[in-house]
């Protein structure tokens, strides 16, 4: 289903876009425990009357993909249409949402696209990117109802950076789980510790070393 944003009444300037919509409902709920990544909780803030959250984000996705982040509704009934969202940038404009419910356990995925991008087939999408360090900040009726932060290395490619658990857990860096329940990052390589196993008999030696061979040539 098509959809064609409208601005909203609330005094904030807002951008007319073409929005086709896409959900997804929760399959599972999310990994319970926080990460030894997460951050404080002012990297993120949510209404305490509000069930619609910015639930994860990529910056930097893996070969060359667009950018996306990830609205998911904790409770209740949503209706999209009086929420807008922007980032920190100021040279962007805040974007209305569409006139559309989610429901509880459901997700609304959103790419992040420069204006001369082209979104992915069926799904939604916002012109502006998002930089390694930036925010999301979600408004409804103009009042700020979520907010995501993050620094340079929270989301570097490959990974994303979210609620850990879907929304209302603290704000860590994720594997990528757009449109499903978030989850913990798989360990990076360099902070796999590596065993060396020393035999006190071992079976071959280097005994001689030679640095440099003998001239051919006499002296």
């Amino acid at each position: 289903m098509n959809w064609y944003l409208s601005d909203l009444a609330n005094g904030k300037k807002t951008t007319k876009i073409f929005f086709p919509i896409v959900m997804a409902s929760a399959l599972a709920t999310g990994c319970s425990g926080t990460s030894s990544d997460s951050t404080d909780a002012n990297d993120v803030s949510n209404s305490s009357n509000n069930s619609l959250v910015i639930n994860e984000i990529v910056a930097k996705a893996v070969n060359g993909g667009n950018d996306w982040f990830e609205l998911y509704v904790t409770e209740g009934s949503v209706n999209l249409s009086d929420y807008s969202i922007v980032d920190n940038d100021e040279s962007h404009e805040a974007q209305s949402l569409p006139d559309i419910t989610l429901s509880a356990g459901e997700y609304l995925v959103i790419e992040a696209i420069d204006e001369d991008d082209t979104a992915s087939e069926n799904t939604s999408y916002v012109t502006f990117k998002l930089g390694s360090s930036d925010n999301l900040t979600l408004t409804h009726d103009g009042s700020t109802v979520s907010t995501l932060s993050w620094e340079d290395g929270d989301a570097e490619e490959g990974y994303s950076y979210g609620l850990l658990t879907d929304g209302t857990g603290l704000a860590s860096t994720l594997n990528p789980t757009k449109g499903y329940s978030n989850e913990a990052a798989d360990d990076p390589i360099d902070d796999i510790a590596l065993d060396t196993i020393v035999d006190s008999f071992p079976a071959l030696v280097v005994n001689e070393v030679v640095a440099k061979g003998l001239s051919n040539s006499a002296e």
